[in-house]
């Protein structure tokens, strides 16, 4: 990745965008420490995760998919596990908590004891 000064950048950015356009992507600094990319817009696309094919992805799965072929998903299929096992484990796990017992002598004044 190649850097450039931002008046540079200014006086070339055809060559900036050039490049990014290439597949280098171009680093433009100003005065301050923070920097700025310039890169192509498929590389963009490609990287935000949006409006990529399944081919421009690659081999990696998006979530639905990931679950659908999951271990879990396939133990359900077989019968190994029950359908509504997420709502079981939802109800379990949202039971209502019975109220603790309250000690013999909670809430009275020592003096009484």
């Amino acid at each position: 990745m190649d850097t450039w000064n931002l008046r540079d950048a200014r006086s070339c950015f055809g060559e900036v965008m050039k490049r990014a356009l290439a597949g280098d992507p171009q680093r433009v600094r100003g005065d301050r420490p923070a920097a700025v990319v310039v890169l192509s817009e498929t590389e963009y696309e490609r990287l935000r995760g949006g409006e990529a094919t399944p081919a421009e992805r690659g081999s990696r799965p998006n979530l639905v998919e990931f679950m659908r072929n999951s271990p879990l998903a396939a133990a359900i299929r077989d019968g190994d596990l029950p359908e509504d096992v997420f709502d079981q484990i939802r109800t379990e796990m949202w039971a209502p908590v019975p109220e603790p017992r309250k000690a013999p002598f909670q809430g009275l004044a020592t003096e009484e004891i």
